[in-house]
């Protein structure tokens, strides 16, 4: 069973589901056990993995956790798993998500049926979980790899290394939308050992993707579920294709309009060749900065008239400057 939660899903801009980049920073990350917080009364071996901040940490003021979807968890008779939402309940707002499991025995265990409540209970949690210092395993299966993944012919070929050990898998994939990234089930090797894992799903938010994985063997209780996260590699460039559309990472879809110009549905006219900068036909140069969520880009003006561009590819070619307090103006 593959379990995901996701808070900023983009809306693709291209008409059909494609994944937007080859080359990737793949990243699997334990689940941590909490520390000092108490989940209940009793031990039950509660794992987690924070797969998406709402807020900055420093700012996270959650007072409770939804714990949503519980329900076995794969090749296991007694460990469950489930989503959580930590939310501020005075106003609602969420403040971060992701995945965890634990072990129920007993009444809820072995011959009981599976819990299926879309809604299974709220917990209280005051604050992010660095205020109580949770802990890593000391040693698991695969956690803690790191390297890269390149997408080629709906196949994602995993090279990955951990203390010196190498590894490597090779996944098939599809992409039923542009947000969502299917994996199918596959074996991962690392230091010479395989170890196979279930299929799982992904989701996109902004330029990364993540989820969970979980293992298809016996091992110990700090190795059954996985974070995995794929990040777009950025390319040093912009690599344009002469008269055909592309979709970069960075900048969304872009014509090739001959040697480093493109033309850009949200920017108009832009020539690449030095890119971080991009010269803009009508305000001159400015520096890409960083993507943003709900379709924004950022970049920095050589006009210091400018200061600041907000940009959001939602829009026709307007941006806002931070010199001219946010006033709006045009690319074209």
């Amino acid at each position: 069973m593959t379990r995901f939660t996701t808070l900023f899903a983009l809306a693709s801009v291209t008409a059909s589901a494609s994944l937007y980049a080859s080359d990737w920073a793949a990243s699997i990350e334990p689940f941590l056990s909490p520390g000092v917080y108490q989940f209940t009364d009793a031990d039950l071996g509660f794992r987690f993995t924070e797969l998406e901040a709402a807020v900055d940490p420093a700012q996270n003021q959650s007072t409770h956790m939804l714990i949503e979807g519980l329900s076995p968890a794969t090749g296991t008779a007694d460990i469950y798993a489930g989503n959580y939402t930590a939310i501020n309940l005075a106003d609602g707002a969420v403040q971060d998500v992701g995945v965890f499991y634990v072990t129920l025995s007993g009444d809820v265990g072995d011959d009981a049926p599976p819990l299926s409540s879309p809604i299974v209970g709220v917990v209280p949690r005051e604050g992010p979980w660095s205020d109580f210092s949770p802990e890593a395993p000391a040693q698991t299966t695969v956690g803690n790899a790191t390297g890269t993944a390149t997408a080629a012919n709906g196949t994602l070929d995993f090279e990955i290394a951990r203390d010196g050990q190498t590894g490597s898998a090779s996944v098939p994939f599809s992409m039923p939308d542009d947000d969502t990234m299917v994996l199918e089930a596959f074996a991962l090797s690392l230091g010479g050992t395989s170890y196979n894992f279930a299929a799982a799903t992904l989701v996109r938010s902004g330029e990364r993707f993540h989820g969970t994985i979980e293992s298809l063997d016996t091992v110990d209780h700090d190795s059954l579920m996985f974070a995995l996260f794929l990040t777009v590699a950025d390319p040093a460039g912009v690599d344009l294709v002469d008269g055909e559309w592309i979709t970069d990472s960075r900048l969304g879809l872009l014509f090739g309009a001959g040697g480093d110009w493109a033309y850009s549905p949200f920017m108009g006219w832009i020539e690449t060749g030095a890119f971080p900068w991009l010269y803009q036909a009508k305000i001159g140069w400015m520096a890409y900065a960083r993507g943003g969520q709900e379709q924004a880009l950022w970049f920095l003006a050589g006009d210091p008239a400018l200061g600041w561009i907000y940009v959001s590819t939602a829009r026709d070619g307007t941006y806002q400057s931070s010199a001219d307090d946010w006033a709006s103006g045009s690319f074209f």
